[in-house]
């Protein structure tokens, strides 16, 4: 289910940014950095290229401040070859104009390895993650494997910040330190400052194709008290054509996209704030067949002819109202485009908007894959300011759902205001220094680590009284027990640069009292070893089950994270 953001807040979190950081952050560290290359088969060239350059800035910034970075990256769901992959990092090595070679496979020994032992300001490519079927499942065990890559993780991909995969929600969530790269900050910046209280009147422009998504995004974008005026054209007019029965040629439009249409209708067009197309450029529906056009979303048994384009009397009455407009959201073609002679309506908009509006008067914002590659390839080249090839993130955050790869950005934006909290669950056995060792260079500077030595027995807030009548003997065998194994996780602690902030003996259940220390301490995480047979701490999933916050195991060869 999408959650939905309440009311907009006065001030929102920030989220780490690679701008933030400087180059003595950057040097040597080993940065695994997401961006999206996927395209549609049929798309047009220019939508590659479009997608890829919104990483070169980030890239550039790591390379020259001696990162080694690893890039991961999908084809579209058509593709699912390492060619595809290949020809994709071809042509952002020539974009970068830097070599960067593909790997075979996005995750195993061979690539753990590759990364690895990446120099100073390389870069490489991960295989195809369209071949790994546990990353559009947001597999825990995949999400895991990436953030383990780095040091750093660096998400360039807003285009994807709506979607829950492994690689952008999952590993952001693992990662040892996340951060936005310089597109995705600036995108979200443009959105906050510009969606978040725009400057009325406030006009919408939805185009492209038509999906039952997209309806609902829209019947979202519908319901905002700020939406003054919008314009529906491309596919997505057909359905409301066919609610307000009028003839939608060979169009197949369902009875279910039909009745959102009525609804958004019903809601907006009483108050004189939705326009749909007066008028179309039709097509024959053979032709489209021939180029390859008809996926599916149309039958010659309705109608041999399509409703291709927006008609000049559309283009005028609409070309009119970008003037007096102070925000405008445009999102998807307003015609079939990747058939040339239905593009003209299109390239009519974007024209008239470049000539009607002024950047210090509108704040304008264009977005969709289909609607940026035609703009980009056009023989006229765009002067656009804002254009983003992010068009379904874009209409998720204009009609207020969250999107899922911001949340945990902008917890690590939290967390580095504040030190972490980590609580180290002591045993009392040899796995004690090991574990110490692990958390001391996992957490470091950033976090305040908490040891915690249970000692199993009744529990002392139950049983007060049978604490208070120890005698001082046994009072100080007790205490030299306990010393010992806070100095042996003190040593290892030290090994990496960390004192610990606290050390806590308590008298408990040992699974008890670890709940209840990192309930007290409002913890971000548990780091816990697998325990043996011997080792009362060996009820392991019932600190992961009760735990309030993530738990952090150490087995014998590598650590889980469980996350309650």
């Amino acid at each position: 289910m999408t959650t939905v953001r309440s009311d907009i807040a006065e001030e929102t979190t920030a989220i780490p940014g690679l701008g933030q950081l400087n180059v003595e952050d950057l040097a040597g560290q080993t940065v695994l950095m997401r961006i999206d290359a996927a395209v549609p088969a049929n798309a047009l060239e220019a939508l590659r290229d479009v997608k890829l350059k919104t990483a070169l800035a980030s890239l550039d910034l790591l390379l020259s401040s001696k990162a080694r970075v690893a890039l991961l990256c999908h084809t579209d769901a058509g593709l699912h070859n390492i060619e595809a992959q290949r020809d994709t990092c071809q042509r952002l090595a020539f974009l970068l104009g830097k070599p960067i070679q593909v790997l075979g496979e996005c995750r195993g020994p061979e690539v753990t390895e590759t990364v690895a032992r990446l120099r100073h300001g390389e870069v490489r490519m991960l295989g195809n993650l369209s071949l790994e079927p546990e990353e559009e499942a947001n597999s825990p065990r995949l999400a895991r494997y990436l953030a383990d890559l780095g040091d750093l993780y660096c998400n360039e991909a807003f285009s994807l910040a709506h979607e829950v995969r492994a690689s952008t929600l999952g590993a952001v969530k693992m990662a040892q330190r996340p951060v936005a790269g310089l597109d995705f900050e600036r995108t979200l910046n443009l959105l906050r400052n510009t969606l978040d209280h725009p400057q009325r009147p406030f006009l919408t422009v939805i185009g492209g194709e038509l999906s039952i998504a997209n309806l609902l995004l829209l019947e979202s974008i519908s319901c905002r008290a700020d939406a003054d005026m919008i314009l529906v054209g491309g596919e997505v007019s057909l359905a409301f054509l066919k609610a307000d029965g009028r003839a939608v040629g060979a169009a197949i439009v369902t009875d279910e996209a039909a009745e959102i249409a009525a609804r958004i209708m019903s809601r907006l067009r009483d108050a004189n704030h939705l326009f749909l197309p007066q008028d179309f450029v039709p097509a024959e529906l053979r032709e489209l067949e021939e180029a390859g056009l008809n996926r599916g979303n149309f039958d010659s048994n309705h109608s041999t002819q399509v409703l291709g384009d927006i008609g000049d009397q559309t283009r005028r009455i609409w070309s009119e109202m970008l003037g007096p407009a102070r925000t405008i959201l445009w999102h998807g073609p307003l015609g079939l485009c990747e058939f040339p002679a239905l593009a003209e309506g299109t390239l009519s908009f974007a024209q008239q908007l470049e000539a009607r509006t002024s950047p210090s008067l509108h704040r304008t914002i264009v977005c969709g894959e289909t609607l940026t590659g035609l703009l980009c390839s056009s023989e006229r080249p765009t002067t656009m300011r804002h254009l983003s090839p992010a068009g379904k993130a874009i209409l998720n955050y204009t009609a207020g759902k969250s999107l899922s790869a911001i949340d945990p950005l902008a917890r690590a934006g939290a967390r580095e205001q504040r030190k972490s909290s980590v609580v180290l669950a002591l045993s009392g056995t040899d796995d004690d220094t090991r574990l110490a060792s692990f958390a001391g260079s996992r957490f470091s500077e950033h976090s305040e680590i908490h040891c915690v030595y249970v000692e199993p027995g009744l529990d002392e807030d139950a049983y007060p009284d049978v604490y208070s009548a120890l005698t001082k003997a046994e009072r100080l065998a007790e205490r030299l027990r306990a010393d010992s194994v806070f100095d042996r996780a003190d040593a290892a602690l030290a090994s990496c640069g960390i004192k610990a902030a606290t050390r806590s003996l308590i008298h408990s259940r040992p699974s008890d009292g670890v709940i209840r220390c990192a309930q007290k301490l409002a913890a971000d995480v548990i780091v816990i070893s697998r325990g043996t047979s011997h080792n009362p701490l060996s009820s392991l999933q019932e600190v992961v089950d009760r735990a309030p916050c993530e738990v952090l195991v150490l087995p014998a060869t590598k650590e889980v994270v469980w996350t309650p």
